[in-house]
């Protein structure tokens, strides 16, 4: 999964410095970190300034370099990026203080060449009295405003009904997210899709993402089941197993669909939203159709009319 951070634009420069003021821990030693590990812009955003974070109370006027960790990276240098100074000076005996590595993204506006990704690592500081911290590692997702999916791109709230002791219920407010899918433009990355993901988000290990398949028209996102994710509970619950999406077969002995089958969330043109009629769930591989599942959505009898399962994106 993917985490996002606030990003507050002036002009072409894009600050990732968030408006509260950071809550350190006391520490005895000097350090300095990213101040967030990672964030998502699009190609002609301009410039980026990425937050370097500084606690360095006994110490002397330093600096920290930083470097390209070209294993992870697949933008490249002077072709997708610039990174403006990857030297960045500190003064010492400071509680804290936050500077600026600046990085220009080159856009190709007209041409589609794919997400880019630009992964930083703090290299090394010139005061050995100033130790590297924990977040040493920043990742710049870079999005392509070419890309044919781009309008579908985006967070989007999930509505539709589940099922307690009671009868059905509707349940909250879910933020899904809709991404690209690296290497495949006819695919996507949805995550949350099930609002167990969300409800027990402490106790998941792991990306909650299922991909979709996009038709042409983007009138369709279809969603292949079984369909085994990243995620699992095995903190949580001591299943070290991952969840697996299934479609269910709607009936009342809370059976799954163990062979292939599909999701289908299909556009209403008059509003804008994707709504499904398929009704789905979660399992582990060794509990399906044993009557363990973890959450449901519109399961367990028939569709429920009155609160379809659909998708509604945010402005």
């Amino acid at each position: 999964m993917k985490t996002i951070h606030k990003i507050f634009m002036t002009g072409l420069a894009v600050s990732l410095l968030l408006s509260c003021s950071r809550k350190m821990e006391v520490t005895n030693f000097d350090f300095v970190d990213f101040y967030s590990s990672s964030a998502s812009v699009l190609e002609d955003v301009g410039t980026v300034n990425i937050p370097i974070f500084a606690n360095a109370v006994g110490s002397s006027n330093f600096k920290v370099s930083v470097s390209v960790l070209s294993d992870e990276t697949t933008a490249v240098s002077e072709e997708d990026y610039v990174i403006e100074n990857d030297v960045i000076s500190f003064e010492g005996g400071s509680k804290e203080e936050v500077k600026n590595l600046s990085v220009s993204v080159l856009p190709h506006i007209g041409t589609f060449t794919g997400p880019k990704r630009l992964v930083l690592k703090l290299a090394s500081t010139s005061d050995d009295g100033v130790v590297l911290g924990k977040t040493q590692l920043f990742v710049l997702n870079i999005g392509d405003k070419d890309h044919p999916l781009t309008a579908m791109f985006g967070d989007y709230t999930l509505h539709g009904v589940s099922l307690d002791g009671d009868g059905y219920y509707p349940f909250g407010k879910i933020t899904v997210n809709i991404s690209a899918y690296e290497g495949d433009t006819k695919r996507v990355w949805i995550t949350n899709i099930s609002p167990f993901f969300v409800y027990y988000a402490n106790s998941i290990v792991g990306s909650t993402d299922v991909y979709g398949e996009v038709s042409a028209d983007m009138s369709t996102i279809t969603i292949p089941t079984p369909q085994v994710l990243e995620a699992s509970a095995k903190d949580a619950f001591g299943l070290d197993e991952p969840y697996t999406l299934y479609k269910w077969e709607g009936n009342a002995d809370g059976s799954f669909v163990a062979e292939n089958a599909s999701i289908v969330f299909t556009l209403n043109e008059e509003n804008g939203t994707y709504v499904t009629k398929d009704s789905y769930g979660l399992s582990t591989s060794s509990q399906v159709n044993n009557g363990l599942f973890y959450y449901d959505m519109n399961v367990f009898s028939t569709f429920h009319p009155s609160y379809p399962t659909y998708l509604e994106k945010n402005e």
